[in-house]
């Protein structure tokens, strides 16, 4: 049998340790755990033994039981370091029962369902990859100069790392300094390769020579790094390349059972997502354009109701004038998953629209509230309104992939239709969970506007009608103007624009209505939804709606239970006004017969075809 040839080399040997350190420094600038020293000490040991049986004489099988002995002398060595021991605790064997009780009880606990909360586990579990990727890296190194094998392991877990390690600190720097040590070391073995085939052919190389590869090696390598992550900043940014990146990571994020297993790891706080922008400020005007973004076809079961609202995306609490989504989780949605599992579907009724998206790169997908299924790749952005309850309370939907002009997507909903006597005798028993995301009012809220508030409902009974008043009163007090401008002196513009200026847009009409039906004297719960717009939507009609929530029949929008004109008073007066006016503040709104979309000549991107993949329930004029 033939020997195997080794490849010792001594700056190649050195290269591959300062590689290994720097993916164990990866981990252990991730704070996640105490002692995760001795993760960097076993990865180190690992390679220091790889390269010393990959020279060796061994073969597989007494190379392999020689790693297995020596990872339990060293795992042993090292964990032990990590425990604590009183004075009294000096026998080594006590000093292991410890050791592996402690462990014991960590898996006991895992595997009964619980989270583990000993440090200790996590250790163990972080040391097997480290002191794999070691030893592996050195042996293949030393045996058989296989350069791929070396340097991918340790790059490998930095990546793996670096995607777990939730932080607002840049720490790509150290995978730059991993990447010019790999590529010197792939100059190394390169050199080394040649030196031996010159030999064989008798070719003289000088140490003059040898100096100056060295040197171009390192030339080339610090080159090569400045160009990969200088480049990046030159281009332009593209929304798919990083939705490529999140699907990627995405499949990479832990699943809860494992989230119990590292629940002990000291995690900084996962970033906000960046699918979805979750501030909106008051703002001093609202934009104006005629451009149509997207039109509706409507069912016929949708005429029972008294007006339609097309939802875009939820703030639920406010503060330092601005809103806030505090739903920050995010899940992606396949329509063949089903519909999603909403927390009150008592007393709605399924409804599904279709939409014909008139402008490019659209990336919100408007639905009515509260929307359960699209047939459109989703992203939703969502909370948990109890953590044991599988129910999403939806805050938005984000196409995935964005839409384009032209394109349609369906949309189904649980529509609520309360008449006016069920909303006076709905009540004020909220879920817990409805009470402390809807109730929320700034630890500054004016005392001027809660006067406000008591004096218009000081004749009012019922929730409902303390709504129906306050809307009232925003309707006949604040005249419309699509911009504001808020004095510097004025510390609070809600109470400038309530009781000064008297004008402003929709954002100011709607926070006060929603701030003060959240008031202590209401007990109410108001979330903003935006934006609402008739069924031909455009931008300029994009004003924000504000929806109230009351047992049974929750959420509908007070711009329509406040007013009695609108809102039928028994079942048997359900009935559509053709010509009602589309909000508080009168914006231009399509009557019943353009909502229903009669053929007619438009800017669609389609011209003046009929799409064909929809089938109208009445027929083209």
């Amino acid at each position: 049998m033939e020997k195997s040839p080794r490849w010792w080399d001594l700056p190649s040997a050195m290269l591959l340790f300062a590689a290994t350190l720097f993916s164990a420094w990866r981990l252990q600038s991730t704070g996640w755990t105490e002692g995760l020293e001795h993760v960097r000490n076993l990865a180190v040991l690992g390679l220091l033994l790889g390269l010393a049986l990959g020279q060796s004489r061994f073969q597989r099988r007494g190379v392999i039981l020689l790693s297995i002995g020596y990872m339990l002398v060293f795992f042993t060595w090292q964990w032990l370091g990590f425990i604590e021991f009183s004075e009294e605790q000096t026998y080594l064997g006590e000093r292991l029962l410890i050791l592996f009780g402690r462990l014991a009880t960590d898996l006991g606990e895992f595997f009964a369902g619980r989270a583990v909360a000993d440090q200790l586990l996590v250790l163990a579990l972080l040391s097997v990859p480290y002191w794999i990727a070691g030893l592996y890296s050195g042996y293949q190194l030393t045996r058989h100069a296989n350069y791929l094998a070396s340097i991918l392991p340790g790059g490998i877990l930095m990546l793996v790392v670096s995607i777990y390690h939730y932080t607002v600190k840049d720490y790509t720097w150290m995978f730059g300094v991993y990447l010019f040590i790999a590529l010197l070391l792939l100059g190394r073995q390169k050199y080394l390769l040649d030196r031996q085939k010159w030999l064989k052919e008798r070719v003289q190389v000088s140490s003059e020579s040898n100096l100056d590869l060295n040197n171009t090696s390192i030339v080339i390598a610090a080159a090569l790094v400045i160009l990969a992550w200088g480049i990046p900043y030159t281009l332009a940014s593209h929304a798919e390349a990083k939705e490529a990146w999140q699907n990627i990571t995405g499949d990479w994020r832990l699943t809860d059972r494992l989230e119990d297993l590292f629940d002990s790891i000291n995690k900084e706080k996962k970033p906000q997502p960046r699918n979805f922008k979750t501030e909106l400020a008051l703002g001093n005007q609202t934009s104006q354009s005629d451009l149509v973004v997207f039109l509706v076809y409507v069912p016929e079961v949708a005429l029972e109701f008294p007006r339609l609202y097309w939802r875009g995306q939820i703030y639920d609490r406010f503060e330092e004038n601005r809103w806030l989504t505090t739903g920050r989780d995010e899940v992606r949605h396949d329509s063949a998953f089903g519909d999603l599992e909403i927390p009150d579907t008592e007393n709605r009724r399924r409804v599904s629209f279709t939409y014909d998206v008139y402008t490019d790169g659209q990336i919100i997908l408007y639905s009515a509230a509260q929307p359960i299924w699209t047939n459109h790749d989703a992203i939703i952005l969502h909370s948990k309104p109890a953590e044991d309850d599988g129910a999403m309370d939806v805050m938005a939907l984000r196409a995935s992939p964005r839409l384009e002009a032209g394109d349609l997507y369906r949309a189904s909903a649980m529509l609520a239709n309360p008449t006016i006597p069920e909303l006076q005798a709905a009540g004020q028993e909220y879920p817990d969970w409805v009470k402390e995301k809807y109730l929320q009012l700034p630890e500054d809220f004016s005392p001027r506007i809660r006067d406000l508030a008591r004096e218009i409902t000081a004749d009012s009974a019922t929730p409902y009608d303390k709504a129906a008043a306050v809307t009232e009163y925003l309707r006949s007090e604040i005249n419309y103007a699509p911009g504001i401008t808020i004095p510097s002196e004025e510390t609070d513009p809600l109470e400038y624009f309530l009781f000064e200026r008297k004008q402003g847009f929709c954002n100011y009409y709607a926070t006060a209505e929603v701030l003060i039906l959240r008031a202590p004297a209401f007990r109410r719960g108001w979330r903003w939804d935006t934006p609402r717009a008739s069924q031909i939507f455009k931008t300029a009609s994009t004003p924000c709606a504000n929806a109230t929530c009351t047992p049974g029949p929750k959420c509908i929008s007070p711009a329509t239970a406040g007013s009695s004109s609108n809102r039928p008073g028994t079942r048997s007066r359900l009935t559509v006004r053709l010509n009602a006016r589309s909000s508080p503040l009168s914006f231009r709104r399509p009557t019943i017969r353009s909502v229903n979309c009669r053929w007619r000549k438009t800017n669609s991107p389609r011209g003046n075809r009929m799409p064909r993949n929809v089938q109208p329930w009445y027929r083209p004029g």
